[in-house]
């Protein structure tokens, strides 16, 4: 092979070389930039309640915890009863009471308008000045604490706190199916505290209520 023959043939690869460079350079550049990883978004914070399910607006349940605060427990010897008879010198009532003694806790009877008016037998709250305070009521299958306004009132054998409501109250819907009921008179360390059974309350409300719905 000629001198010429092998310059032009280096040439002519000289050239091959260079459009090959040429076209992978083109290549490279026309491909599109991988995409990239888009970034997770945040995680969203869910709040979650703390409050059981019988927690009412402004604290948890009464039932929560009850001994550990301040909930003292009624001796067994109370006892339901209800009655809706009427005349001779009867009138309907429902009570909690140690039979045969005038030892009466709770005493409901019936109001105009298919009202109830109930008086509740419990100390004052050695914090508590004048005769409004607020009487809060649960049973261990309520959904809500119900709330009461209720008023100081001296009765024959002890002083108590009456509030009115009405006979669809859904206290007593809360008193027919619970097994206990928990009640609490004014707020703070020094509230008064009560824990009770509600056995038989139902068969005592069945023969109370329709009578006051009925006035």
């Amino acid at each position: 092979m000629t001198s010429r023959t092998l310059t032009q043939t280096m040439a002519m690869t000289s050239q091959a070389w260079l459009c090959l460079l040429l076209i992978l350079t083109l290549q490279a550049c026309s491909e599109p930039e991988p995409a990239q990883r888009a970034s997770p978004a945040p995680a969203q914070s869910i709040k979650v309640s703390d409050a059981p399910l019988g927690a009412s607006e402004n604290g948890l349940s009464l039932a929560t915890d009850w001994s550990a605060n301040g909930f003292e427990q009624l001796g067994q010897q109370y006892e339901w009863g209800g009655s809706g008879a009427r005349g001779g010198g009867l009138e309907p009532h429902f009570w909690l009471a140690a039979p045969e003694t005038d030892d009466t806790l709770w005493s409901s009877e019936c109001a105009d308008g298919g009202k109830v008016k109930t008086t509740i037998y419990l100390p004052r709250p050695a914090d508590h000045f004048g005769d409004s305070i607020n009487l809060r009521f649960e049973t261990d299958i309520s959904k809500a604490t119900l709330d009461y306004p209720a008023t100081y009132v001296s009765g024959q054998q002890s002083d108590g706190f009456e509030f009115i409501q009405g006979a669809n109250d859904p206290m007593f819907a809360d008193m027919k199916t619970g097994k206990w009921a928990y009640v609490q008179l004014g707020e703070g360390p020094l509230a008064t505290r009560l824990r009770m059974s509600l056995t038989n309350t139902g068969n005592a409300l069945d023969a109370f209520l329709p009578a006051c719905v009925a006035r």
